[in-house]
């Protein structure tokens, strides 16, 4: 998703290159449904906002910043990419 140009204006990488902004909205969510079906596939990546968009006040924010929570989420590695991200991941890769 993140290298797709057709959807750079919903997410892309951020300019450190070890996070990725995302813009909320109703095309965002079409399009992650399309790549992730199961919201499960999502909560297993250990994907965590950088800013608290969600205890803010201010959730409508243009932008929202996420990073990997160990720091393996990062542009062009995708060795880091591959790493199991938890126990309940390792198990779901492993099945």
């Amino acid at each position: 998703m993140l290298e797709d140009p057709n959807i750079q204006n919903l997410i892309s990488w951020s300019n450190s290159a070890e996070s990725f902004v995302m813009s909320p909205s109703n095309d965002f969510s079409k399009v992650l449904s399309s790549v992730l079906p199961r919201q499960e596939q999502l909560i297993v990546t250990d994907i965590l906002a950088v800013s608290d968009v969600f205890h803010t006040g201010s959730p409508e924010s243009p932008l929202w910043e996420f990073k990997h929570g160990n720091g393996n989420f990062k542009r062009g590695d995708l060795v880091g990419l591959l790493e199991p991200r938890n126990v309940e991941s390792s198990a779901l890769f492993s099945a």
